[in-house]
């Protein structure tokens, strides 16, 4: 496992997400390693087993940046 800081877009809240080390969402989210700072949409879960609310599992990356494109309406 790897671990991201989280931080909300106003810098008021933070968490630390876990990736799977390798996996499909570490891959995206250190695809630029040089950078400090990267703007992400993420799926988190709380694990059931941890006593900490502050630490979180990164389910998927869902797109890069803070937008997400919207389906149109039929």
């Amino acid at each position: 496992w790897r671990s991201y800081q989280l931080d909300s877009p106003d810098q008021s809240h933070s968490v630390y997400g876990y990736a799977e080390r390798g996996g499909i969402s570490d891959e995206r989210l250190r695809a630029n390693p040089d950078a400090k700072e990267s703007s992400f949409v993420v799926e988190l879960r709380f694990p059931p087993d941890v006593d900490s609310r502050n630490q979180v599992v990164i389910d998927r990356v869902v797109t890069d940046g803070w937008a997400i494109e919207s389906p149109e309406k039929p």
